[in-house]
């Protein structure tokens, strides 16, 4: 009876030890996948902390964010300087690390402009799970200076979205006042293209925001399109857009009066988008 005793209480403890193991294997592996969770969202803070104080023009100074393996840092100005007083560095948590820095132009930091919020070094940055690096995540950073978890071209539901929907930004500040319109211009070819003015100040809402719709017949095809913005010269200006293919069938584009013969943006008959050609204008972002 001692020996089978002897024998059960070590099989218990074999037991015991495996489920001990499994436990904390799992856990190990639920806190390495938070703090990925946790890292990645806190650089994503970080970017958009830097483009808040850029447009806020605080200390009348642009700012960024350097990229290293192990940390990143929040500066001022319009490149990184190691040595600045300034830098506000964060280190990754020690099972965390950059993995990749993919931005335009090779480089390793992003540095908002102060007039737009836009950003030439556009791309992505991941971080990754040093003990497994299968888990990780990838931070994108759009021309326009949107920055999030999710890359802005596929919806939160694995949906590809479409040009229905278009924000895009404007960094001119534009003579509401005076006056000044959005013109609507559908390539009717081979006959005369059709305008259709919107003047701003006519066509605000309660907010002090242009929302305007309407239809427009176009060669015998009426044409539905949505113009709205988000912010207006505060400072710069988010447009909203919704030309939905199902009633509009005829190339279309969009200008600004105080801006003669620069579109803002320029659609294609079946929907493709591109950046117009004003300088103020950043790529379009499809919602």
């Amino acid at each position: 009876m001692k020996g089978f005793a002897l024998i059960e209480f070590l099989i218990v403890i074999a037991i015991l030890v495996i489920l001990a193991t499994l436990f904390l294997a799992g856990f190990h592996s639920f806190q390495g996948k938070t703090s990925l969770e946790e890292s990645a969202n806190q650089v994503v803070s970080c970017l958009r902390l830097a483009q808040n104080r850029t447009l806020s023009s605080e200390g009348e100074s642009s700012y960024g964010v350097h990229f290293a393996t192990t940390s990143y840092a929040l500066f001022a100005g319009s490149s990184y300087n190691p040595s600045s007083p300034t830098n506000e560095i964060h280190n990754l948590p020690n099972n965390i690390e950059i993995s990749d820095i993919s931005l335009a132009n090779n480089a390793q930091e992003v540095v908002f402009d102060k007039l737009s919020g836009r950003t030439s070094q556009y791309g992505q940055v991941s971080v990754w799970m040093i003990s497994d690096h299968s888990q990780s995540k990838s931070i994108y950073i759009k021309s326009s200076g949107q920055v999030g978890l999710t890359d802005q071209s596929v919806s939160l539901t694995g949906r590809l979205i479409d040009s229905r929907h278009v924000h895009f930004d404007y960094s001119r500040a534009i003579d509401v006042g005076g006056g000044e319109k959005v013109t609507l211009s559908f390539n009717n070819s081979p006959n005369p293209t059709v305008t259709q003015d919107i003047v701003i100040r006519d066509n605000l809402d309660a907010n002090g925001q242009l929302d305007w719709k309407g239809t427009v017949a176009v060669g015998g095809a009426d044409q539905t399109v949505e113009i709205k913005t988000h912010q207006l010269n505060n400072p710069a200006t988010t447009f909203s857009v919704n030309r939905d293919r199902r009633y509009n069938t005829k190339p279309l584009s969009i200008f600004l009066s105080g801006e003669p013969g620069n579109s803002l943006i320029d659609y294609t008959a079946t929907g493709a988008t591109a950046r117009g050609a004003s300088p103020w204008v950043s790529d379009p972002q499809l919602q």
